[in-house]
């Protein structure tokens, strides 16, 4: 069954949510500790890449001297190689950990800022079973689509070049070369709509019901299937969001003369001055959602501990 929806009503929402939960009252030791959790589930939103070099051979030799020198090559060049291997290790264990200690962290920003207080070790625990199924969706997702998106760009270049090679009329060519970008460009933006999906939707519905990330997929498909066009345009929407605060950066680094440049680049300090974009966003993405299910916003936060302060000692009574 389609349910109406609006854009209005979440943001207004979002933004009241915002405001109380970051300066009703503000307090500094709140804005670090909840700008903690919004940086561990943003950890694995960045990457590296490497690259390689090769020098060029002579073309008077012959076929077994040209083997004779790559082999010296690769013996002469081992321990740069074994270097190379270990720093490539070490990176995909850097960025598999990220990518577990963030998928954990999602919950417990979630948790704080739809709750309204700023909690670490509390939801650490809780969502572990949450935090580890949507650790190994992320991964079996990743590799698949790097497969994918590799396998696809072969094959595209592939036609393409045999459609040139092939001495293919200039009109087939252009038509075979149109098919090839809309198709890439059609992979690439539904590769953009399952991962926004998935952090903006089907994670608070693992959330509010103790859903493993398959189940979650389950019921957003639920509503996903009667409401596809909401649920699109709110991905369009949080794409001219997202378009938005890049500018908003870009302004705030130019009129510091660079300095905001500079402060953004430090892990965590950054997660703690884009904290009330990083609480707009995820209230608003939960109060969307939340018109299509009634029961996702609970009325009052589940019992547990308040703070993770350790409790004041009692006072003492004076003796007379």
């Amino acid at each position: 069954m389609t349910t109406e929806f609006s854009f209005s009503e979440p943001l207004s929402r979002a933004w009241k949510r915002m405001t109380d939960a970051l300066f009703r009252p503000f307090s500094i030791k709140k804005w670090f500790v909840l700008g903690f959790t919004a940086w561990l589930a943003g950890l694995a939103s960045g990457g590296g890449g490497g690259g390689s070099s090769a020098g060029p051979s002579s073309g008077d030799k012959s076929n077994g001297d040209g083997l004779a020198n790559l082999w010296e090559t690769i013996v002469g060049n081992s321990l740069w190689i074994t270097l190379v291997a270990l720093g490539c290790v070490i990176l995909i264990a850097l960025v598999v950990a990220a990518l577990w200690v963030s998928s954990r962290g999602k919950f417990m920003f979630l948790d704080n800022v739809l709750f309204n207080r700023a909690l670490v070790v509390d939801p650490w625990k809780r969502f572990r079973m949450q935090g580890n199924s949507l650790f190994f969706f992320r991964i079996l997702f990743f590799l698949g689509c790097i497969i994918l998106i590799g396998s696809t760009g072969l094959a595209i270049a592939g036609t393409v070049g045999f459609s040139f090679w092939d001495k293919v009329d200039t009109t087939a060519s252009i038509a075979i070369v149109a098919l090839a970008i809309s198709s890439f460009v059609a992979l690439i933006l539904a590769i953009f709509y399952a991962i926004f999906f998935l952090d903006a939707f089907v994670v608070p519905l693992m959330h509010r019901y103790g859903l493993g990330v398959l189940d979650g997929w389950r019921q957003f498909f639920d509503l996903l299937r009667h409401n596809a066009l909401a649920f699109i345009l709110c991905g369009l929407l949080a794409l001219v969001l997202g378009v938005g605060v890049v500018i908003l950066v870009f302004t705030f680094g130019c009129m510091t003369c660079c300095l905001g440049f500079l402060l953004l680049m430090i892990p965590y300090i950054n997660s703690v001055v884009l904290l009330p974009i990083s609480v707009f966003y995820r209230s608003f993405t939960l109060e969307f959602l939340a018109q299509f299910d009634g029961d996702l916003v609970p009325a009052e936060a589940p019992a547990g501990p308040p703070s993770e302060d350790p409790p004041p000692p009692p006072p003492i009574e004076a003796t007379a």
